[in-house]
């Protein structure tokens, strides 16, 4: 088959199971879950990769992996749409001193476990150097809002209960991201131009401003939309010209569509407009790089079904002791449930676009490895994330 048709193909696909399939089965409370946080097109991928069918092989999605990346650039510029200061204001200050606070344990937390799982484990985690283990604290960082409030929603849990951790959710991947761009740059190939060399802080200082300069071209011709219909096409020019221009300097495209869309929200008075196109059709890129997530996947390193189980109960335990900790040292909080970091329990989409990412942009033996541990990582949490909060959040109202 053509490979062009086949990737229209999963992008229909894609389509008719975020609009039809799924919106139309009568789920009960007990089992809609399982359906609706990314595992299932995960397994179609795996299906349809190399290891089964060979459908979806290694040469196609090598020359489909600019257009994978564009799509990964989708949700790097919607998250970022999402930054308006404007908004980031109406929340105390406190609120910010909690995120810090709780993200630094989680750091320190996860560089003392990788580290000592390396004793145990050798291989990948042993041969581990700075800027792999800041690729892997940086997916694992990141927890699913949604998870969080589908499964509120699910057991009737009034949103007063659940703020601090939708907050802490929504608001904590951003600081993944960030790192992310940082490593990227740290990670890049030192260039000589005009006599000088660009290294790792230059390039990072580059990327800032190709990305915010970028933000502000967009800014300007958006001014001059009329229609939803323009607003859409420039939006795809955007993703099409970040993902490519990330893609030849060996820079992430997530970072630099995030900072465009940070840009952007904070300039124009079209954010809530930009964000509802780009919400619309989330789904369908988030299900496209799911399956061709799946398709990469393979058995090969069978000590990973030992880690990642070892990985899933380390990420809910640090964000356990790093919500816990923050929580007692900001003033405020101290009367926080003292389990309430189990709500952080649900590794979110955006961990597998990281680790997806990094495979596409630096292939290589650790960088598979990653991926295939996230992945049975977003697995494990589909099923264990929802357990735990069915358990935490009514002892939220008890608090």
């Amino acid at each position: 088959m053509n490979s062009t048709y086949l990737f229209a193909i999963i992008l229909a696909g894609g389509y008719i199971g975020s609009r039809v399939i799924f919106t139309r089965f009568k789920l009960t409370g007990e089992t809609l879950h399982l359906f609706l946080l990314g595992g299932e097109y995960i397994l179609i991928g795996y299906l349809l990769g190399p290891s089964v069918f060979n459908i979806l092989n290694r040469e196609i999605i090598h020359e489909f992996s600019p257009v994978i990346v564009v799509g990964i650039g989708w949700l790097g510029l919607l998250l970022g749409n999402q930054l308006s200061i404007r908004n980031l204001r109406r929340f105390p200050l406190s609120l910010y001193q909690l995120l810090t606070v709780q993200n630094l344990f989680f750091l320190i937390i996860s560089a003392f476990f990788i580290w000592g799982a390396a004793k145990f484990f050798p291989g990948e985690l042993k041969n581990m150097g700075f800027a792999n283990l800041g690729i892997l604290i940086a997916a694992m960082m990141a927890t699913s809002p949604t998870v969080l409030s589908l499964m509120a929603h699910i057991l009737h849990i009034p949103n007063r209960f659940t703020f601090i951790l939708r907050f802490l959710s929504s608001v904590e991947g951003f600081i993944g991201i960030l790192l992310l761009g940082f490593i990227y740059s740290m990670i890049h190939e030192p260039l000589l131009l005009f006599n000088f060399y660009l290294t790792g802080i230059h390039w990072f200082v580059i990327t800032l401003l190709l990305a915010g300069l970028g933000g502000l071209f967009f800014h300007l011709i958006m001014r001059e939309t009329n229609s939803d219909f323009e607003t859409v096409l420039i939006i795809m020019g955007i993703v099409i010209f970040t993902g490519g221009m990330s893609y030849y300097l060996n820079l992430s495209a997530l970072f630099v569509s995030f900072v465009i869309g940070f840009v952007m929200a904070n300039l124009s008075n079209m954010q809530v407009r930009v964000n509802q196109i780009l919400a619309s059709t989330e789904k369908q890129f988030y299900i496209v790089f799911l399956i061709f997530a799946g398709a990469l996947w393979n058995f090969q390193n069978w000590q990973l079904l030992f880690i990642a189980p070892l990985f899933v109960l380390f990420r809910i335990a640090a964000k356990f002791l790093s919500t816990y900790c923050a929580t007692r040292i900001i003033e405020g909080y101290k009367k926080e449930h003292p389990a309430a970091g189990l709500g952080l329990s649900s590794v979110a989409g955006l961990a597998l676009a990281i680790t997806l990412e990094f495979y596409l942009m630096r292939p290589g033996q650790f960088s598979g490895w990653l991926l295939n541990l996230m992945i049975l990582m977003v697995l494990l949490n589909q099923v264990a994330a929802p357990v735990l909060l069915r358990q935490l959040l009514p002892r939220l109202r008890l608090k």
